[in-house]
């Protein structure tokens, strides 16, 4: 059986393919990475990896990206995998990435580039890195900001980017624009809005803008993002869904220190989601959520470090017990599928030639971060645990 993408491939890749013909690219103009993940993970009395919560061997990673220097100014990167997280995200391959980047402007004080394809998302801290698990700070990133079920939209769109970096008197300045779409699987409708969803769900636009400031002489980065993008759901044969529609406006702010053998980072959130249709005809929801996480890292050795990590999240900063929507709804959805607190701790011991292994702990409180979105799986329990086991190697 040929299993089918997860990301749709567009036709604009393939004429991103078509481009590199009409160059002659030496050999030392191409760049090939990969890595390879497997792992143990565990979510007790919640479906989030397994529906039965059972130990799985669904922690799996397989990547491999390349990077071809065209001329002096372009740049084609791509990056494909093969995933299986049970219910984090549909098992399969998917193109994380593909994109055309073109240096317009290098100076001393001031670059710009453009990207131009399916690109990478560069707005918070962990967002670029979090297709390798060498360059994630844990095994399962804090849901508030990064939540699984979205790891594909979240990860990038196709359209453009515009990336700039200015340095000045007072420091460094990181600012970036960029405005696309995400393609979404039937095997993510489902992941998100529940098995029972047999249409489509497609991103109308995403657009984002951040600024990262680092200040000079200093170990400190801030920066601020905004995501404004909108879904409709188009209602598929015998569905148990609507049509309807979804707008989410996201404003973030971010900061991050480091210093010899330690450091400290956080991301808060605050975001606004208005619902219309989708559950049944005239449905009308809307909230603006709340959450964040803040994280500590310590190097005991070279190779040896720790991680410590609150993360919490609210789906309505004006409800944040769930206590008002379980009794509008009549208990069908439940208080704590409102919010969804978690403190994890870890650690990761990096061997030498490119071996890592990652172990870490998770107590979770509430399951307002667990698909489907819209109608949570009352089965699971209010308060779980989660642990998993990771082996990594790259290349």
């Amino acid at each position: 059986m040929i299993r089918r993408f997860s990301n749709p491939v567009p036709f604009w890749i393939i004429g991103l393919c078509l481009i590199m013909p009409r160059y002659a690219v030496a050999a030392g103009d191409i760049s090939w990475h990969g890595f390879v993940a497997q792992g143990v993970i565990q979510a007790s009395d919640t479906n989030f990896i397994e529906d039965d919560g059972g130990v799985s061997t669904k922690l799996t990673e397989i990547g491999l990206n390349t990077s071809v220097k065209l001329n002096d100014s372009l740049r084609l990167s791509g990056q494909a995998v093969y995933l299986n997280g049970g219910n984090r995200y549909p098992e399969g391959p998917r193109l994380d990435y593909l994109f055309l980047d073109w240096q317009a402007i290098s100076k001393f004080d001031f670059q710009l580039n453009v990207h131009i394809g399916r690109f990478k998302n560069y707005h918070w801290l962990h967002s670029a890195t979090r297709d390798v698990p060498h360059t994630r700070p844990s095994i399962v990133l804090p849901q508030s900001i990064y939540f699984d079920s979205f790891r594909d939209i979240g990860l990038g769109n196709d359209g453009i980017a515009i990336l700039s970096t200015v340095n000045s008197d007072v420091g460094e300045w990181d600012i970036n624009w960029s405005y696309g779409v995400a393609n979404i699987s039937k095997g993510q409708t489902k992941n998100l809005l529940g098995r029972g969803a047999q249409g489509n769900l497609q991103q109308n636009f995403d657009h984002k803008f951040s600024i990262f400031f680092r200040p000079i002489d200093s170990n400190w980065q801030f920066a601020v993002n905004i995501i404004d993008t909108s879904f409709n759901y188009h209602r598929g044969q015998l569905d148990a869904l609507f049509d309807g529609r979804a707008e989410v406006l996201r404003t973030q702010v971010e900061f991050n220190y480091e210093r010899d053998v330690w450091n400290i980072s956080g991301e808060m959130m605050q975001e606004k989601t208005a619902y219309m249709g989708i559950l049944y005809p005239g449905f009308v929801d809307g909230t603006a959520a709340q959450g964040g996480y803040i994280q500590g890292a310590y190097y005991f050795t070279s190779a040896l470090r720790g991680i410590a990590r609150i993360d919490i999240y609210d789906l309505d900063k004006n409800d944040r017990n769930g206590m008002v929507r379980e009794q509008n709804t009549g208990g069908l959805f439940p208080a704590y599928a409102a919010y969804m607190d978690n403190v994890t701790l870890g650690v990761q011991w990096t061997a030498p030639s490119n071996w890592r292994i990652a172990a870490e702990v998770h107590r979770f409180k509430g399951i307002g971060r667990l698909a489907p979105v819209l109608s949570p799986d009352i089965s699971n329990d209010k308060y779980w645990n989660l642990w998993a086991i990771q082996v990594m190697y790259w290349f």
